[in-house]
């Protein structure tokens, strides 16, 4: 098959620009060439020479030591072994077994776009360009603005599986409800059909309802993260403005002038409720020299909140995963041991200092504070905790000083330091053992170093 001239000619640009020695660029242009045969579009050209270039880099490497490469292919390799060698790349060797890198693709791509609680195909892909293969937020609109979804799906498993070597097959398997979905779409999506600005208003809108209608949700508006999501969503929610009326009637104007408007409208409609909605939003109501909400509606900027957006889908997941560990804590043992591991694994507390509430304190209060050291670091853990108060029921003792008395057996005084460690440890070989039997809770693993 013959190969399209032009093509060949914007790949040797690229080549040249990226490559100093004029040989190894018709090299790599032409390994570009016969592999793709001028079916590659131009948003790839620069990823794909970059991947040709290491290639022939890591086959030179095979053939010369490190010492003989010129400097400029001494910084290539040294490129190539670290983006091979990141934290998203699977483990090398080891069973077949859900790792953690599989899991967080699981928990990022695993679930149809459609499946409530997951999210758009359109805000998964801009991640994996992001978080994968290192995409900037401007890249990604002056890149991939006209290349079909489906097309994008794609490439980012394709150059996904060559940058982290991890098979394409597996791969594929991970990602297939997200290219199941977009094989089966009707139309040929884009990703400027979802930056327009009244669905990005009416993603800003779903997004901090979303929030508002999470367990841990306390305390949302006194954040001053994304302020211009949260006034939209004050004018719709409390005000009726629809994301076409939020677009063509506050765009203008700039987030701490719309915080005060929003509010006295409120109190003009409402005026036994204004103060609530004041206190709400005060944290936006000082607002100084703010920018105009319209500048929040750029491409770039919606980019960045759907990357954000698929954060939040990770976090959401690491909470759910961290209960679910908690739960295997808490059958791992008897309460005493998983009070014990609790505090000095997960918190990192001192065993001196746990012995020292274990003799002052009943077990109803241990496990009190316990939800209160949780509750600092996730919010509201309501339910978290009742697997653990269920197995107190069966402890009649009020406190449990007695398991460091002296052992009836050999006469001797438990040291309570010495003891709470070695509950600690117990606990710990039963949960790494469960965690190796079920497969359950990986990233709450990963967070603990329980793999």
């Amino acid at each position: 098959m013959e190969v399209d001239q032009d093509f060949m000619d914007r790949v040797l640009r690229v080549a040249r620009s990226m490559i100093a020695d004029p040989a190894v660029a018709d090299e790599v242009t032409q390994r570009v060439a016969v592999k793709y045969r001028g079916m590659l579009q131009d948003a790839f050209l620069t990823t794909v020479v970059r991947h040709a270039f290491t290639d022939y880099l890591r086959e030179q490497h095979r053939q010369t030591p490190l010492s003989q490469l010129s400097a400029p292919q001494q910084t290539r390799v040294q490129q190539l072994i670290d983006r091979v060698s990141q934290r998203w790349a699977p483990e090398p060797q080891g069973p077949p077994r859900p790792t953690v890198y599989q899991e967080r693709l699981r928990v990022i791509y695993g679930r149809s776009p459609d499946q409530r609680g997951s999210n758009p195909a359109h805000q998964v892909l801009v991640y994996g360009f992001k978080d994968h293969l290192g995409y900037a937020p401007e890249q990604i609109v002056g890149d991939l603005a006209t290349i079909a979804l489906g097309d994008l799906a794609e490439c980012l498993v394709r150059e996904y599986a060559h940058l982290s070597s991890v098979p394409e097959r597996q791969l594929r398997s991970l990602f297939s409800p997200l290219l199941e979905a977009l094989a089966e779409a009707a139309d040929a999506a884009r990703l400027p059909d979802y930056w327009d600005p009244v669905r990005t208003v009416q993603g800003w809108v779903q997004n901090v309802q979303e929030e508002v209608e999470r367990p841990a949700s306390a305390g949302v508006f006194e954040k001053r993260e994304n302020p211009n999501q949260k006034i939209a969503y004050g004018f719709h929610q409390f005000l009726g403005y629809t994301p076409e009326r939020i677009v063509a009637a506050l765009g203008p104007h700039r987030l701490g002038e719309l915080a005060v408007r929003l509010v006295d409208e409120f109190a003009e409609q409402h005026p036994d409720e204004s103060g609530r909605l004041r206190r709400q939003f005060s944290p936006l109501l000082e607002l100084e020299g703010s920018r105009e909400l319209r500048s929040y509606c750029t491409p770039a900027h919606t980019v960045t909140h759907w990357v954000q957006a698929v954060d939040r889908r990770i976090l959401s997941a690491r909470r759910e995963q961290e209960r679910e560990g908690l739960e295997m804590v808490f059958a791992s043992g008897p309460p005493h041991e998983t009070i014990a591991f609790v505090f000095t694994f997960l918190l990192r507390w001192d065993p001196e200092r746990v012995a020292r509430r274990f003799l002052e304190r009943t077990p109803v209060e241990l496990t009190d504070e316990l939800e209160a050291e949780y509750a600092r670091e996730w919010g509201a853990v309501r339910g978290w905790f009742a697997p653990l108060r269920t197995r107190l029921k069966d402890v009649r003792a009020r406190s449990f000083a007695a398991r460091f008395e002296a052992n009836p057996d050999s006469g001797t005084v438990l040291d309570p330091e010495k003891q709470v460690a070695h509950w600690r440890s117990r606990v710990l070989l039963r949960l790494r053992e469960m965690i190796q039997n079920e497969q359950k809770a990986i990233l709450f693993a990963d967070d603990y170093d329980l793999l």
